[in-house]
């Protein structure tokens, strides 16, 4: 019974099997082939930017310190005890035009001019008994040779007192001179100032004695202040410098920038001039911004300020900008032309800061591939990264 229950087994197992191997054949029969496919290409994906030409002003920078343009040293002209002392004389003070400064005792000075006035009255007085002294000389000349033949027709210039009428006019003309000297040492007693200004440095002080020729205080104007720019020679073409560049026309214009007390402040200006000579060392010319009224905003344009300065110069028609990272070997770089990367050949008119101004080589409405690739090749196919809905 045993060996019959195994024998049942057995045979089922082989039924099994065989009838998995004809349902396998059956469904490989069925089953269809497979189809060889190329994997997609991958495409490169960067970004553009538009390209817009236009006219483009050419924008020069230069940096310098702020100096004045007038600086003078106040120097007694007259000795004497200081009588006043402006209130505004001192480092830091500001004063207008004609406001005195300081005022010198003028009692000495009174004096001489009053001495001087007398003696022009003596040679006043002197030069008319001169005059009636050689008019009766001249007479009593007559009176004795009138009718005479044998004598001169007319008399020597001692009979005429001619050289004492000299002598007498010269006199009065030196009195009339001191006394006219007095008057200029009396004026100088009181020191006005030459222009609208502030004080850098005083040293003067009510009842001190001062000595002609001695410096009291040092004095700048405020009505117009001076930025001195080391240019490049060759950036000289883009703008005009009087008397330097061809023209006749004013200096170009410019735009002075500085921070101070917390504050981003301009100016405007305008070149006036360039210096005597280039630097041998490192062949640049310094080129003279002028500002006027440079303390009419506060924070002023302080003379030691270190400034940046931007020169207006000319306009290049059809040039457009691009930043200096875009650009490849060979002043090439990279646009977009359906859908492929395409080398393009720049001509660069001139470098600003970190934009680089294009006059030929791009058009307007291109797209510039702005993306940096490591293996770009011309002609290559890419696609545009898609912007974002905000």
């Amino acid at each position: 019974m045993k060996k019959k229950n195994i024998l049942v087994q057995l045979i089922i197992a082989i039924l099994i099997i065989v009838l998995g191997f004809i349902v396998m054949k059956v469904l490989a029969g069925h089953k269809k082939p497979i189809k060889k496919t190329r994997p997609p290409e991958t495409v490169t994906l960067v970004k553009t930017m538009n390209i817009s030409t236009g006219p483009q002003q050419i924008l020069i920078s230069g940096e310098g310190i702020v100096k004045p343009l007038k600086e003078i040293q106040i120097v007694p002209q007259v000795s004497g005890k200081v009588m006043f002392v402006s209130p505004d004389l001192v480092n830091g003070g500001e004063f207008n035009k004609g406001d005195i400064l300081i005022r010198i005792d003028p009692s000495d000075y009174k004096l001489s001019v009053t001495l001087a006035r007398a003696r022009v009255k003596t040679a006043e007085s002197n030069l008319m008994l001169s005059k009636e002294s050689a008019a009766a000389a001249k007479d009593e000349w007559n009176l004795h040779n009138s009718g005479n033949s044998e004598k001169s027709d007319e008399p020597s210039d001692l009979v005429l007192k001619k050289p004492q009428l000299l002598a007498a006019e010269a006199a009065l003309e030196a009195e009339k001179a001191n006394h006219e000297k007095s008057k200029l040492y009396l004026e100088r007693t009181i020191i006005k100032a030459p222009f609208k200004g502030r004080v850098s440095m005083e040293t003067i002080d009510t009842g001190q004695f001062l000595l002609t020729g001695q410096p009291v205080a040092s004095i700048y104007s405020i009505e117009t202040a001076e930025i001195i720019i080391p240019i490049e020679v060759e950036k000289l073409e883009w703008f005009h410098v009087p008397g330097f560049t061809e023209g006749t026309s004013p200096g170009a214009s410019a735009v002075i920038q500085t921070s101070i007390a917390g504050k981003n402040m301009k100016w405007n200006g305008t070149i006036v001039r360039s210096e005597g000579k280039l630097d041998v060392r490192t062949r640049m010319i310094n080129i003279v911004v002028r500002v006027n009224n440079p303390f009419k905003n506060k924070p002023p344009l302080a003379p030691g300020l270190f400034v940046k300065v931007e020169i207006y110069g000319k306009t290049i028609q059809n040039a457009a900008i691009i930043p200096n990272s875009y650009l490849h070997e060979n002043n090439n770089v990279w646009v977009l032309e359906n859908n492929s990367l395409m080398f393009r050949k720049i001509n660069i008119a001139y470098t600003m800061g970190n934009n680089l101004v294009v006059n030929s080589g791009l058009k307007d409405g291109e797209k510039l591939i702005i993306t940096p690739l490591q293996d770009a090749t011309n002609g290559m196919t890419v696609g545009i990264v898609q912007k974002k809905e905000k």
